[in-house]
């Protein structure tokens, strides 16, 4: 039976800072399925209740005011934009609902949620999985 101690500095060392470690005691014990490494106690500076000195950023003050930002006109607002979202929804909404097999349907909404627009059709998704028996 051998044990390890190991000693490991977490963050730099700096002119603000106290360099916290982490220490774990590690025992190996032989068994008939071979060396099995268990840990026996672990420690962290992290969790002790010492404090560290930080520096706080000295930041100035925004110049936006916020009736200023709010003035701010949104070009996409017209109405021939709202008519093309709403299109280019329907469409989506007629891809959710072709048949197809439920690897490419699981691919379709992984794909929405990446490029983050999942949320205007949970409703859909949601009927879909429902229906293929994952909820």
């Amino acid at each position: 039976m051998a044990a390890l101690l190991l000693s490991h500095p977490m963050l730099p060392v700096g002119k603000h800072h106290k360099a916290p470690t982490s220490t774990a005691s590690l025992t190996t014990l032989s068994s008939s399925e071979g060396n099995v490494i268990k840990n026996s106690h672990f420690t962290s500076a992290a969790n002790s209740p010492l404090s560290t000195n930080r520096r706080s950023a000295n930041y100035q003050s925004t110049i936006w005011l916020d009736s200023y930002i709010q003035s701010l006109q949104i070009g996409f607002t017209e109405e021939k934009y709202t008519s093309r979202r709403m299109e280019l929804m329907e469409d989506v909404r007629s891809l959710i609902r072709q048949p197809r097999g439920i690897i490419q349907q699981l691919e379709l909404f992984d794909t929405l949620r990446q490029i983050g627009v999942a949320y205007y059709f949970e409703m859909e998704i949601k009927d879909l999985l429902e229906f293929h028996g994952f909820f």
